[in-house]
């Protein structure tokens, strides 16, 4: 078990506060290389123009403190499907925010596999309600076809190697 704490400071150039976080961490590793963290963080943010975190939803100029924590929790690397679940709450720019993130990677076989990312955030604000979601994907990361299964018609929309394909 291990714990991490930093506090940044950032200035505008009339030398008044852009941005501050205090940030605390507590991490754990397991036997088995699973890990468990709860980070924690205090901000501050100067918008000197108005953000548009989803349609609909204008967050307009001003200065703004926000708290969020997040929990996470890793699965080994060794395992066929692993990766880490993040779990945020708190509140961002004056609302109410919710978020659950998932990145890993995902086995099928010892020649593909696949790195997707998820994420849903949802938040209620004075300037309106929505929500912000991410899907994306690494994968194929990497696919290893042998020299004997490659075709000719594929080798020119394609170019699949005997090694890795990235």
């Amino acid at each position: 078990m291990f714990y991490e704490a930093s506090y940044d400071y950032y200035e505008d150039p009339n030398h008044g506060p852009e941005s501050r976080e205090a940030y605390g961490a507590m991490r754990v590793e397991f036997s088995n290389s699973d890990r468990w963290a709860f980070e924690f963080s205090r901000r501050f943010e100067k918008l000197n123009a108005r953000l548009l975190p989803a349609t609909g939803v204008t967050v307009p100029v001003g200065a703004y403190e926000f708290t969020q924590s997040r929990d996470l929790d890793t699965l080994s690397p060794a395992r066929p499907v692993s990766g880490t679940l993040q779990l945020t709450s708190g509140d961002c720019y004056g609302y109410p925010l919710r978020a659950i993130t998932w990145r890993g990677r995902a086995e099928f076989g010892p020649r593909f596999l696949m790195e997707p990312a998820i994420s849903l955030n949802y938040f209620d604000t004075p300037y309106g309600n929505g929500d912000r979601h991410l899907v994306s994907s690494l994968g194929p990361r990497h696919l290893v076809i042998p020299p004997r299964l490659r075709c000719a018609g594929m080798e020119g929309k394609m170019a699949l190697q005997s090694g890795p394909w990235i």
